[in-house]
Formats: structure tokens, C-alpha cells, sequence
């Protein structure tokens, strides 16, 4: 199962003009300057799989809640025009979904992706375990301030384990139990990493990059992520140590390798890097370089990184050479003066 396209027509940060990409089957890697639209792409195609679930509940999630939590002020009523519109093309079906429906409309032709069930996880940027203790039932009690992408990564994360996990997964967590010095554990609704000596820390007393990777070795423990699943990360270098975002990048490499579809928006120039530079020959990734002119959204789009146009990326790290050069010449200079 594999997003192959996305058509979208007056949404969002697209709502200057028709915007239509392709995808690759393994990873695709969004970059770009805030508000170039990276998030938006990687929220819009988890609504669309969350819309082939079978309870209904997940069907009828209306767009906005994928985004914000409040439909009744006037600042949303604004942003969220009733004839926006987009469609994906899943396995050579097009499913169409207009802001103003509560669902896709299940015909003939798109019967067999509903029947499907697509398994796809989203993580957010919000590091959300650490507030699991009661979380869902209060949010449900009271429509607390979050996104679905928010409350359902929650729900994924205490989901029980699998009884059997494949040769590929069991190699991934080992990698991931390496760096995090132990396995996630959840238990009377918290969750816990528990360290080789036995030691059990409690989320929020964790440093959150071990959290981070945590939260995805439960993920794959929990069956999530295993072939033919489609996984959406929103920057998962964040709080990641850069020591370990080549690591990182291997888990994500291997799990393509592993038909597992990946999305991924980042403003990470490292992590970008070493996808060029640890793909093996037939790895599939895509990096899009997304950008801004006169309110309409563009972008290009290479299977290496070093052949896109100049990205915001190497801006920023072009910059920061730069500020490094120049103090390194003034240094001299004045220790010269002397």
C-alpha cells in the first residue's frame, strides 16, 4: 500500500493555487523555509489514511481536527473554506475529499483501499507520552487543546505488543535498545523506559531524545510498523543528539527497504545529508524542496540532495560557515594587534 500523488485546491498555505506532487514509494524527505507547507502535506495524507479505518469514528474525524481543535471561532471559519478540496491517488485509486463532507465517499472503485484498513502512524513534534497518564480520558471528557495527530499517537503507543515481531523489526529495536539503554514498558498508564541494570524511569523523568526514540521502538514493538504500513514523522531530529541521527537515518533506510512508506519534513541539514550518504543502490528517497513566491507554494525535487536547488538548509549552514570564517579572521587580527 503507497500514497502515489496529492492534488490540493484553495487549502491552507495552498490556497493561492492548484498544487498536485508525486511520492516515491520509500521515503520522502519535505524541506523548506516555516510556512512552506511541510506539515500541512504530511497532515492532509494522514487524514486521508485515517479515513480508510473501519470504525466509524475515525471516519468521520472532520479535516480541521487534524489540524486544530476548534471549529466555532471566526479565525478557523476563515481559514477553512468550504470548497477546499484535495484527492490522493492510493495503489491507482483516487479518493476525493472536500472540506465541507465528513467523509470520502466509499464507490466501487475505491471500495477495495476502504477494506483495506491502511496502517499508518503519525508522529508529531509534541512529545505527548509524557502526558499519557489520563490523557485520553480527559480529552474526550473535556475537548482538551489537541490535534488528532496528538491523541492518536497516544493511542498507538498503548496499544499491547505483538506476540510475534519480524526479523527485520527485532533488529531495529535492538539498534534503538542500544541507544535508549533499555525498552519501553507500559503499565498502570504510564509508560516507563526500563534500563539494562533494571532501573524503571518514568517518562517525563527521561531526557526526552531517549522519549523520542522510545516512543518509536514502542511503535515497532507494537506491530505498527511492520510492511505495508505508511509512517509520517514531523522533524525527528528534534531533540534527537546529533550522534545518533545516523542511526536514525539507517532505522528509516531499513524499514523502506522493508516496503514501509515514509514521510518526512525536517529542518535538519545533517539528517537530510545522511540519507544521500548511507542509501544504499536501489533504496528509494525522494527530498522535495518546498518554497514560497508571491503566496504560492513551489517546489523541486531530486533522489539526491546535493542536486536540488540551494535550499533553505544549505542557507542556514552556508551562514553559519561564514559567521565562523569571519570570527576566526577578526580573532587573528587582533591577536596580531597585540
Amino acid at each position: 500500500m503507497a500514497i502515489e500523488q496529492i492534488e490540493i485546491d484553495n487549502l491552507l498555505v495552498f490556497s493561492n493555487n492548484k498544487f498536485s506532487m508525486d511520492f516515491c514509494k520509500g521515503i520522502n524527505v519535505f524541506i523548506g523555509s516555516n510556512g512552506s507547507g511541510k506539515t500541512t502535506l504530511l497532515k492532509l495524507l494522514y487524514a486521508a489514511c485515517n479515513r480508510t479505518h473501519e470504525k466509524i469514528s475515525q471516519r468521520n474525524k472532520q479535516l480541521y481536527e487534524f489540524f486544530s481543535t476548534n471549529s466555532e471561532d471566526k479565525e478557523t471559519k476563515t481559514i477553512w473554506k468550504t470548497n477546499a478540496k484535495y484527492c490522493l491517488k492510493i495503489d491507482g485509486v483516487t479518493l476525493k475529499y472536500r472540506n465541507d463532507e465528513t467523509t470520502f465517499t466509499v464507490t466501487e472503485e475505491n471500495r477495495k483501499i476502504f477494506e483495506t484498513n491502511i496502517q499508518s502512524v503519525y508522529i508529531p513534534t509534541t512529545e505527548m507520552l509524557s502526558h499519557s497518564k489520563g490523557f485520553l480520558a480527559m480529552n474526550e471528557k473535556y475537548k482538551m487543546p489537541f490535534d488528532v495527530t496528538q491523541t492518536d499517537i497516544i493511542v498507538n503507543a498503548e496499544l499491547p505488543e505483538t506476540r510475534k515481531i519480524s526479523t527485520v523489526s527485532e533488529t531495529l529495536l535492538a539498534k534503538i535498545r542500544k541507544i535508549i539503554d533499555g525498552e519501553v514498558l507500559y503499565e498502570n498508564d504510564t509508560f516507563y523506559i526500563v534500563k539494562s541494570s533494571g532501573q524503571k524511569i518514568a517518562y517525563p523523568y527521561e531526557a526526552e531524545g531517549f522519549r523520542k526514540m522510545g516512543l518509536l521502538w514502542k511503535l515497532i514493538r507494537n506491530g505498527l510498523l511492520e510492511s505495508g504500513s505508511i509512517l509520517f514523522w514531523d522533524e525527528p531530529e528534534c531533540n534527537i543528539n546529533p550522534e545518533h541521527l545516523p542511526v536514525l537515518v539507517d532505522i528509516l533506510l531499513t524499514m523502506q527497504r522493508n516496503n514501509v512508506q515514509i514521510f518526512v519534513a525536517t529542518h535538519n541539514y545533517n539528517l537530510a545529508r545522511y540519507f544521500d550518504v548511507l542509501r544504499q543502490k536501489n533504496d528509494d528517497v525522494i527530498f522535495y524542496n518546498l518554497s514560497k513566491h508571491n503566496h504560492t507554494v513551489r517546489y523541486d525535487k531530486s533522489a539526491e540532495y546535493v542536486k536540488l536547488a540551494s535550499s533553505v538548509l544549505d542557507e542556514a549552514d552556508q551562514a553559519l560557515f561564514d559567521a565562523v570564517a569571519k570570527y576566526m579572521v577578526e580573532k587573528t587580527n587582533d591577536k596580531n594587534n597585540f
